[in-house]
């Protein structure tokens, strides 16, 4: 299970991808905020996709950030070659200013030579429960 927010920029919903179908959770979730995740919020929607029959969206809406105003964006490189060769850390942060959706403009000031895409979705599969 991975958690999505879908819709228009701005107004996007809490959703998930299961078996490769996406699901609207916002009937049962209000976002995926600091408070859904400070109080069980993923063991709760756990339970949700167990116990309910969610409704099905349509795979082709935009993708927001899958965390709605993410306070702190910490990243692990253990999979990275590359990082490993550039730094001694595999531990780095992003501003959570920085996090966007799919198919958003990215403003480039002219100083800018290189930009490093990080892409993440959140995928619960493999959390305990």
């Amino acid at each position: 299970m991975k958690l999505i927010r879908f819709g228009t920029l701005g107004k996007e919903k809490p959703g998930i991808i299961k078996n490769e179908k996406w699901y609207d959770v916002s009937s049962f979730i209000k976002d995926y905020d600091e408070d859904f995740f400070a109080n069980d919020g993923v063991n709760q929607l756990k339970r949700i996709v167990a116990e309910n029959k969610l409704p099905v969206v349509d795979s082709n809406q935009r993708l927001g950030c899958p965390v709605y105003k993410p306070s702190k964006i910490i990243c692990i490189g253990l999979n990275y070659a590359k990082h490993a060769k550039e730094t001694t850390s595999f531990a780095f942060a992003i501003s959570a200013i920085s996090s966007i959706g799919s198919i958003v403009p990215i403003s480039l000031f002219a100083a800018i030579i290189v930009i490093n895409i990080v892409v993440s979705l959140i995928d619960l599969s493999n959390c305990s429960k």
